[in-house]
């Protein structure tokens, strides 16, 4: 079973194998270093579970939110990611899991906005938030308008998707609250990216625990690699990530999200329901929704308070 049992909680969860290290310092203090793992979706790589996840939850549900380029003409329909062509040549792309569409009651997107490879998501151009695919920097002369995207603007594989990689440092007082800070290289160069706490928790509306994405550190929670993909975030904490929180909280994982679109969505990993306007490449307006798959995909993620499937069999 890939899903969760909490129908129309909102969730991007990232889940990641990694090393962590823990250390005692003086008094009560704590402190830890988190390395980040590569994934292609939320608990997934190429397709296969990486975390075995806690009750209530199944323990092994995964989402892919990626797939690759499928090059026959005139499919909307990516290439699933599997073990198959799980390389570093493989051209990344545009997808949904349609399972995870089914569970959370995301619309289906218009098919002009699957399969597409990720440097050439559209993105917000004009005033009226109309998006459109944009030419590269250098393409036309030095002019205001039209509106381009920065350069490198290259095909994204996977080999250049796994060179990412972050440590996340934690640092925990006396007190309980916290110093967080992560540093990044081999991100997508000049990419737009989101840090999210994934939560186990029982939200207000809730019949009982679910995941909550909240914006680690409090919004803003955005980073811009630079043209090198490097990228840093620091934030203090009211609380120490480790462990079990007093209203039984657990933080599970932090997750950091690329936005191919090149725009963030305030609270949410991903835009909440709702429709936005394209302009395609051959003129023609159409709307559509945005679920995750489409714009916001995952490429890192640290795990807190969860252990790597191998460690447990």
């Amino acid at each position: 079973m890939r899903y969760f049992s909490i129908r129309g909680s909102l969730i991007f969860l990232c889940v990641a194998l990694v090393t962590t290290a823990a250390r005692a310092d003086h008094g009560q203090s704590r402190s830890w270093t988190i390395a980040s793992s590569n994934v292609t979706g939320p608990n997934d790589y190429c397709d296969k579970p990486i975390w075995e996840l806690p009750a209530p939850l199944p323990p092994m549900a995964h989402f892919t939110l990626l797939g690759e380029f499928n090059t026959t003409a005139g499919s909307s329909i990516a290439n699933p990611l599997t073990s198959v062509n799980c390389n570093d040549s493989t051209l990344l792309a545009t997808t949904i899991d349609p399972e995870f569409q089914a569970f959370f009651s995301f619309p289906d997107p218009d098919s002009r906005i699957t399969n597409l490879p990720l440097h050439q998501v559209p993105i917000i151009a004009s005033l009226d938030g109309t998006r459109s695919s944009l030419e590269p920097s250098g393409t036309f002369p030095t002019v205001p308008l039209p509106p381009t995207r920065s350069e490198p603007n290259d095909a994204i594989t996977l080999g250049d998707w796994f060179k990412a990689f972050g440590r996340l440092h934690i640092r925990c007082s006396e007190q309980d609250s916290a110093r967080v800070f992560a540093q990044f290289g081999g991100l997508i160069p000049n990419g737009i990216y989101t840090l999210f706490g994934i939560w186990l928790t029982t939200p207000p509306s809730a019949p009982g625990p679910t995941f909550l994405p909240v914006a680690f550190g409090g919004f803003p929670n955005v980073m811009v690699a630079s043209p090198r993909g490097r990228a840093s975030f620091e934030r203090e904490l009211s609380y120490c990530p480790k462990g079990t929180q007093v209203d039984g909280s657990i933080l599970m994982f932090v997750d950091l999200a690329y936005h191919s679109d090149g725009t963030t969505h305030g609270a949410f990993p991903f835009r909440p329901l709702g429709n936005v306007q394209i302009i395609d490449i051959d003129g023609q307006q159409f709307e559509t929704s945005l679920p995750p798959g489409t714009t916001t995909h995952v490429q890192l993620g640290f795990p807190i308070n969860v252990e790597p499937l191998q460690a447990l069999h």
